[in-house]
Parts: C-alpha cells; sequence; structure tokens
C-alpha cells in the first residue's frame, strides 16, 4: 500500500513537473503539419464549414472559425485537390467564399471575415479584464465564458463533463474573446471553435451582431441566448436539423 501511495505521488510530481508546449512550439508543430502534400485528396460534395471542419480533424490542426452566412442552409460544392498543400487546401476552400481570409497565429489556424461586422458589434473583440479557470471542465469554461459576453439569463442551463473529457486550467488577463477560445482550443481536446455571425447587420439588444447555430440548419438564436458558442472535438460533424428559430438548442458540449 504505501509503495502504490509513493509510486502515484511520483507520477503526479512528474506531471507536474512536465513543461506545456509553448505558443512557439505549437505554431512550429501546426507549420509543418500545414507544409504537408496531398495527392488526389477528395471531399466530396458539401459545405464549406463541413470542409473546413475535416480537414481540421483529418491533419490535426487548430482552428478558429469566423464565418458570415445568411440563415438556412449553406451551399454545397464539389472539393478536391490533384497535388496541394494542407495550407492551400484550407486557403482554397476559404477562397470559395467572398469577404473571408485565413490568418494564422498563435498557433491556431483563424477564418475571418474582412471588415463586414464593425468592431463594436463583434462580441469575439470584446475584452474580458479576468477570465480564471482553476481545473474546470471544458464546458463550465464555456458557460462561464457565456456569461461574461451576456449575463442575462442561464437558469435552467445542466451542464456535465462528457466521459473522459480533459479539464482546463486558465488565468488570463486583458484578453479578447476570440483570444479566450483560442486558448480554450489549444489547451482541451476540442480543437475547433465555430462562430457564425448572420449577414443581417441590425444588432440584438445587447449590440452584437447576431450568430447562428449550425445544430439547427443555421438558424438565429433569441436575444437572451446570444452568443451560440461551438466547441468541437476533432472529428465532431455538424448535422442541421430543420432551421427554425430558436433558443439555446441545449446541444450540451458544443454550443452554449
Amino acid at each position: 500500500m504505501k509503495s502504490n501511495v509513493l509510486t502515484k505521488m511520483l507520477v503526479l510530481a512528474i506531471c507536474f513537473l512536465m513543461p506545456l508546449p509553448s505558443v512557439a512550439q505549437m505554431s512550429k508543430s501546426l507549420e509543418s503539419r500545414l507544409s504537408s502534400r496531398v495527392t488526389d485528396y477528395d471531399l466530396g460534395t458539401t459545405n464549406s464549414i463541413d470542409a473546413l471542419l475535416r480537414v481540421g480533424s483529418e491533419f490535426q490542426i487548430p482552428m478558429g472559425i469566423t464565418w458570415i452566412k445568411s440563415p438556412g442552409e449553406i451551399a454545397e460544392s464539389r472539393f478536391r485537390w490533384k497535388q496541394a498543400t494542407v495550407q492551400e487546401v484550407i486557403e482554397s476552400i476559404v477562397g470559395r467564399e467572398p469577404g473571408h481570409r485565413v490568418k494564422i497565429d498563435g498557433g491556431v489556424v483563424h477564418v475571418i471575415p474582412l471588415g463586414s461586422i464593425p468592431d463594436d458589434q463583434n462580441f469575439l473583440k470584446l475584452r474580458i479584464r479576468q477570465f480564471d479557470v482553476p481545473n474546470g471542465s471544458i464546458d463550465m469554461a464555456l458557460l462561464k465564458l457565456h456569461e461574461l459576453i451576456n449575463p442575462s439569463r442561464h437558469n435552467g442551463f445542466s451542464v456535465g463533463a462528457e466521459p473522459g473529457e480533459s479539464r482546463v486550467t486558465l488565468k488570463l488577463r486583458d484578453s479578447t474573446v476570440s483570444d479566450i477560445l483560442d486558448a480554450l482550443a489549444l489547451g482541451s481536446g476540442r480543437k475547433i471553435w465555430l462562430t457564425v455571425f448572420s449577414n443581417n447587420p441590425n444588432p440584438t439588444a445587447a449590440g452584437f451582431r447576431r450568430t447562428l447555430t449550425p445544430w439547427i440548419g443555421f438558424s438565429p438564436v433569441l436575444d437572451g441566448d446570444e452568443p451560440a458558442l461551438n466547441l468541437l472535438h476533432w472529428g465532431d460533424k455538424i448535422t442541421p436539423q430543420p432551421a427554425r428559430r430558436v433558443g439555446n438548442p441545449g446541444a450540451g458540449a458544443k454550443i452554449f
């Protein structure tokens, strides 16, 4: 018994002493994956968001995707490349959607709209003075972030970690919501965050551009449940249900 306790203490000590990968190390690893070449790479017929999620998952690319679209179904097309790097594949997908571009920063591949949303309407640029998560579940971290963005109401929410879900410890100061989502993606098992904004320029009551939920036909969510935050594992697939105007659809680990 004493031997087992000492062994566990030694393992814990080693875990705490092991250094976490630095931003430079993560960026170098990402650069290596993006420079990998593919031959006759075929995603078939799908939409651009699904194509990005599949490429990110297959090549283990941390991503932060910000998309602007009209509510309802998203157009599909054929995606196939004879010879390309992974980065060229991603840029090719994004290039099919006017007004979006790829930006690689801090170990994350970002897809961002170009000047389509005023800064004061973009909640991703909202600065959070303090964001601390002491060894918490990723679901609780997302809920906390949601409450800081929109503290209007959260009664009735039930949040529980998925079996085997990693926990996160964060201590961030004066960070944008986008920065926090990056940190959550890099520090947890959910490596892709996705925000879909409506192309309707009229803001919500809080003054932000309305978001759409990809889980229910890219429908707008209600003001009290804004914004829709999606944080996905590599391999998660979005299977939209018929579109309708909804509150928070309660997709558990993936959306708040």
